[in-house]
């Protein structure tokens, strides 16, 4: 996932029982001792006798000067941030055992629960006792990752009453990165005196990493509301704890690149350092537990204890001393099994996995579509495809019926031809004509109602060319033009903006468009008179953030819409919808729309207006608007799949084969068409005298690189095999690659094509589309239903899980994915809790830094002992400043000839701007890169992802990352290979060189073995058995030929 905004807007009423029904599959249970944690919340009791402190989602006892911890609050909830009554009777904590975060009271022997808040959206941060024991003060963000709401500070009465908001300044939006807190006010400390509050005002940084978050401590009169400034320092202040006296106050401080406690004097507001390097905060993260653990005065107010660094600590204030107060905890803890299964990368006929663009004719009877990038037509009666033309190159789309439907009209691409309008009879008894002749990039062509005319978006070639990036903009340059159905030149007639799904109604005088930004819109023929009709959202409350439509298609009489909102579609009465304010939320109760799809929907269109149409991967659906009944017709176009055909034996190379520790110094490899059929010491290996010999003396082979979090930036909708990352991924010896998140299921269609080997690049998986938050999850059916389109409509078994929703929604997509064989990686969007609890709901996969660093026994043993795969994606480490930032400041690889020849020079450039000068110091990856380690050494999974930093050479940044830490070379190559095919399910396909497996493989100059930095030596690199020149990407075997120029280097 690239570094853009993210918000979190579903909200949703869950009920106990819900939350607390049997898992679908028997629980694990993991065990270990521990004697440090990674973040424990903490708390005095008021009798000084023992403390209470949170770990790994559960609460325990400790006598105060250490010793054996006691679980007063354990099981499958996450319990956190435990803070005593002022009598010592009674704890509050927050807890996720309903489904969401919420208060709950219990006594201090964890019995007599209570919950005391009812959220079913939001999160709760930091609650705090007012000194009479009668209200408890929270943090509270009333919708997750809301973009526009502050956390705000909160009372709940203790005795159930109605809660009151606490007058707090408002700091701003939500910044446009993962890895900041939401703004607002954090961590409420009531005085003695009853008056007053103290708390945070925090403000998010907007840019990485150019500047501070600012956060400051702040006071509330709670009788008058007025707000004052209490901290003095030009550096970030936070997390504020009042001793019982009011006499002092502690607050953690910037101190220079590390974080330390200022102790102040209320009386006479004298302040020093208390501390001046406690290690770690939250000002680089989602700050769900606050921006620093609970810490706590004892109650005669001359100690301070917190935990940092691992261990429980006693600091005196008088001199600054610090004690370590020991603990040893036992963790019992159930967690649901890991998902995961096994994959086979199938070997028979590639059947095309999406009908793009489908669309039914305007009598009902027939679709036509893209498959593998050529024009189909299938009849509802006959239901086999028929290719449409005599165009033997991949490259056309959009197909769009005549009125009268007898004609279609589609668009072409190729980066080298460039793009054009065609026409072509329906039934095929004609060849195709091209309409257009400029080599402009087409899209979206649709005919006038007279069917003389046809409208189209048009852009320079080399606008299409240039414009790449994984969420590519508008051009300026984008233009409707109207061009007559017989061909000609295009003439201009309006701006396109972002404007898809040209089409016209009854009324012949205006053409309609649908943009974001302008909803609905018409305009008549000359362009001019734009009027907005209708604008669709799926917006769960006041606070969320809303999906919005992706497409919108009025009806050809114009009374009824179709509407997608996060892939599903619905139908809108054009009647219902006021002119004056004509918007529409599909997430509210409403007469004015119906839901017609579960499953989801790639691709929509009317018949006439009373049928409507729909595709999800290679399947296509229709419907009569007044029945519930659903069609559907499988669109099956299948083409061969590549397999080279020949033997061929790699000869006295050092092989590294991660099967196991084997090493062989002088071996060969042989191979035959794909699969590798024998491995071993030179000599032994029996080579046919029909093999190709290829000897490769004095270098070192591995297996293929597996990139598990790759993010490529693929011409979308209109889609181009010329493909830079495809390109610079191999030639850097990347032969497999799961993008976690395409944004699109393009990604589906140049998979195929690599399988039927139309593109040359490496394998490649996706989850397509992960799942969102603006799915608006109500119920495991729902979740089930969504799934069941990737599996059984995109086939793919990798899916990822994007800030879903609340546990509740986590442990519901979990449990589908296990009932559907699917691998589900996810990520906490820099939330150190979710993380923990992602592992503890059996998710398959993490993505991301875990955003507290170092990591200690507690979180490296929940790892590896639940399986769950974890992939730091160091580059970009949360917590702090990217790694990618070292690579690029000390030009590390920048000079590659193949990185220029592979990848388009502005590409190169724009990631060098974007990168930050960061000093050597202020880098947090090596430590970050050593919890990595530690992981894999206690047994867990740990995968290589790139995250699309550099294309191709980020898995070389990303495996020096990782010896950063500590990680001994060949550990580092098995995550880059065997380690990252096991994330995914493949590691009984590819992953090590074992006979059997398929032939993907890394031929180097120089030994990884001695020097990490020397994985980037590849001179070749073998996928499925085709040998490339690394350089060039030439195929040297089993046929010689040179790889077509690309566009950039023209």
């Amino acid at each position: 996932m690239m570094m853009r905004s993210l918000t979190l807007c579903l909200a949703l009423f869950l009920s106990v029982s819900a939350f607390t029904q049997p898992p679908s599959t028997p629980a694990k249970t993991i065990t270990f001792e521990t004697n440090e944690g990674s973040w424990m919340s903490l708390d005095v009791a008021p009798n000084g006798e023992y403390l209470v402190f949170e770990l790994l989602g559960d609460l325990y006892q400790l006598p105060i000067d250490g010793g054996e911890a006691k679980p007063i609050i354990k099981g499958r909830d996450f319990a956190s941030q435990p803070r005593f009554s002022p009598d010592g009777k009674q704890l509050v904590f927050v807890s996720d055992r309903s489904g969401e975060d919420n208060l709950w009271l219990t006594n201090t022997d964890g019995s007599k629960l209570k919950q005391l808040s009812k959220l079913s959206d939001g999160e709760l941060i930091s609650p705090a006792w007012s000194r009479d024991g009668q209200i408890i003060y929270v943090s509270k963000l009333a919708s997750r990752r809301s973009m526009t709401s502050n956390v705000e500070i909160w009372a709940y009465p203790v005795d159930g009453g109605e809660p009151k908001i606490i007058n707090t300044p408002n700091m701003g939006t939500s910044a446009a990165l993962v890895s900041t807190f939401a703004p607002g006010a954090y961590g409420p400390q009531p005085s003695a005196n009853k008056s007053e509050l103290f708390f945070t005002a925090a403000a998010p940084r907007q840019s990485e990493p150019k500047a501070n978050p600012h956060t400051e401590i702040m006071r509330v009169n709670l009788h008058s509301g007025r707000t004052d400034t209490i901290s003095n320092h030009s550096v970030p202040a936070f997390k504020p704890q009042l001793s019982s006296d009011d006499k002092w106050l502690v607050y953690g401080a910037l101190n220079g690149n590390k974080t330390g406690l200022r102790l102040r004097n209320l009386e006479n507001n004298e302040e020093r350092w208390l501390i001046q390097d406690i290690g770690f905060s939250a000002l680089e993260s989602w700050a769900s537990r606050d921006l620093l653990p609970g810490f706590s005065f004892n109650p005669v107010n001359d100690s301070l204890f917190i935990a940092y660094g691992g261990k429980i600590r006693q600091v005196t204030l008088g001199d600054g001393q610090v004690t370590d107060i020991p603990f040893n905890a036992n963790i019992e803890k159930a967690v649901e099994p890991r998902v995961t299964t096994k994959a086979i990368i199938d070997q028979g006929v590639v059947t095309a996995r999406l009908a793009k663009g489908a669309v039914i004719s305007p009598d009902g009877t027939q679709f036509a579509f893209s498959a593998f990038g050529r024009l189909y037509r299938i009849s509802i009666n006959d239901q086999t495809p028929y290719k449409l033309t005599t165009q033997a190159k991949f490259g056309e789309f959009h197909p769009a019926w005549s009125a009268d439907g007898t004609r279609l009209a589609y668009v072409t691409w190729s980066a080298a031809e460039g793009g054009a309008i065609w026409k072509v009879p329906a039934d095929g008894s004609r060849p195709a004509e091209k309409l257009t002749t400029d080599k402009a990039y087409y899209r979206n062509p649709v005919w006038s109602s007279d069917n003389q005319t046809i409208l189209a978006v048009r852009t320079p070639r080399i606008e299409r060319l240039e414009n790449i990036s994984i969420l590519p903009q508008p051009s300026k340059a984008d233009k409707i033009i109207s061009l007559t159905s017989s061909g000609g030149k295009p003439v201009t007639i309006a701006l396109a903006s972002d404007a898809v799904r040209l089409h016209f109604t009854k009324d012949t005088q205006r053409f309609y468009a649908y943009s974001p930004r302008l909803g609905l819109s018409s305009w008549k023929l000359d362009g001019s008179d734009q009027k907005t009709h209708l604008r669709v959202i799926g917006s769960a409350s006041a606070n969320s953030n809303p999906a919005i439509a992706s497409d919108i298609l009025l009806s050809p009489d114009g009374q009824y819409a179709l509407a997608t909102v996060a892939n599903q579609l619905y139908l809108i009465n054009m009647k219902a919808v006021s002119e004056k304010q004509p918007s529409i939320n599909v997430y509210t109760k409403g007469n004015a729309y119906t839901k017609i799809t579960t499953l989801g929907s790639d691709h929509f269109s009317w018949g006439d207006s009373k049928t409507v149409s729909w595709s999800a991967g290679n399947t296509l659906y229709r419907k009569f608007i007044d029945t519930d009944t659903v069609k559907e017709l499988q669109a099956l176009v299948k083409r061969p799949r590549y397999t080279p055909e020949g033997i061929v034996a790699l000869r006295g190379a050092r092989i590294i084969t991660m099967d196991g520790d084997k090493i062989i110094s002088n071996g060969d490899i042989l191979i035959n068409g794909n699969r590798i059929m024998a491995v071993g010491k030179r000599g032994t290996v029996k080579i046919p005298k029909i093999a190709t010999i290829i000897n490769m003396h004095g270098r070192t082979i591995m297996p293929g690189i597996v990139d598990i979090h790759a993010h490529w930036s693929i011409k979308r909708s209109v889609l181009d095999l010329e493909d830079h990352n495809a390109y610079t991924n191999l030639a850097y010896g990347v032969t497999t690659i799961r993008d976690p998140q395409s944004l699109t299921d393009d990604i589906f269609i140049y998979s195929d094509a690599v399988d039927t080997g139309e593109m040359i690049g490496p394998r490649i998986f996706s989850t397509g589309r992960g799942v969102f938050f603006f799915n608006n999850f109500q119920s495991y059916e729902q979740v089930y239903a969504v799934l069941e389109r990737y599996k059984k409509k995109y086939r793919t078994h990798l899916i990822k899980s994007y800030l879903t929703g609340n546990r509740q929604i986590h442990q519901w997509v979990v449990r589908a994915c296990g009932e559907l064989g699917m691998i589900v990686t996810t990520e906490g969007g820099a939330d150190s809790k979710m993380d923990l609890t992602f592992a503890l709901d059996g998710f398959s996969g993490i993505e991301h830094a875990v955003p507290i660093i170092p990591l200690y026994k507690d979180i490296v043993q929940l790892y590896a002992q639940t399986g769950i795969s974890y992939t730091p994606t160091l580059l970009v480490s949360f917590g702090g400043p990217f790694a990618v930032n070292h690579f690029i400041n000390n030009q590390i690889g920048l000079k590659d000839k193949k990185l220029h020849r592979f990848m388009p020079s502005n590409l190169i450039s724009e990631r060098i701007v974007q990168s930050s000068r960061v000093e050597p110091e202020q880098h947090i990856f090596p430590k970050v890169a050593k919890g990595a380690k530690e992981i894999l050494e206690a047994g867990g999974n740990i995968g290589l992802g790139g995250h699309g930093e550099m294309q191709g050479l980020q898995v070389h940044w990303e495996m020096q990352s990782l010896a950063a830490g500590g990680m001994n070379n060949l550990d580092v190559l098995r995550v880059a290979t065997l380690e990252s095919a096991k994330a995914i399910g493949l590691d009984s396909e590819i992953g090590s060189i074992e006979v059997g497996k398929l032939a993907d493989l890394v031929v180097m100059d120089n030994n990884p073995l001695d020097d990490i930095a020397n994985t980037n030596s590849i001179s070749r690199v073998m996928v499925n058995g085709t040998l490339y020149n690394a350089n060039t990407l030439s195929q040297q075997w089993p046929k010689k030929k040179n790889l077509p120029t690309p566009w950039w280097q023209m």
